[in-house]
This record gives structure tokens, C-alpha cells and sequence, in this order.
């Protein structure tokens, strides 16, 4: 059985930031970080750190649980975020 690979981080962050209608702006003054460095973990040009993943799951309104396991299996066989 083949497992999924994960979704690179900022794939997951625009997806489910655009599920529930959070512009990137808004997702950079509830976290308290640079317009551009949450621009920079959208395009997989930063790691993210354990501090600001929780705050991205409280500015999307998720539970830190449910921000972690939407990254663990965030992706479909073929590759696309969900």
C-alpha cells in the first residue's frame, strides 16, 4: 500500500484559507506576522514554526488538532490539496 505524501505546508494554508474566506492580509494581522512572511508560507519559501501554526489555526477559526491533522491528510491520491 502506497502512503500519500503530505501536502507542502503553504498548498494547505491557501486552500483551507480560501475555504473559509480569510485574505492573506487578514491572516497577517490575526497572527501578528509580515504580510510577507505569511506570503512566503504560502509559496513554501519558509517553514513554518510551532508557535505561528497555532496561531494560523486560531485566525482560520480550527482547533490546533484540526490544523494538524488537515496537514497530516490534507492530500488526495493524486497529489491535489483537498
Amino acid at each position: 500500500m502506497e502512503e500519500n505524501p503530505l501536502c507542502p505546508f503553504g498548498d494547505v494554508l491557501v486552500q483551507v484559507s480560501k475555504v473559509r474566506s480569510i485574505p492573506h492580509c487578514s491572516l497577517a494581522k490575526l497572527t501578528k506576522r509580515s504580510a510577507r512572511y505569511i506570503s512566503m508560507l504560502e509559496h513554501n519559501a519558509r517553514e513554518q514554526q510551532l508557535s505561528t501554526g497555532l496561531l494560523l489555526a486560531r485566525a482560520l477559526r480550527m482547533d490546533a488538532g484540526n490544523w494538524s491533522a488537515t496537514l497530516t491528510h490534507s492530500c488526495r491520491k493524486d497529489g491535489d490539496p483537498v
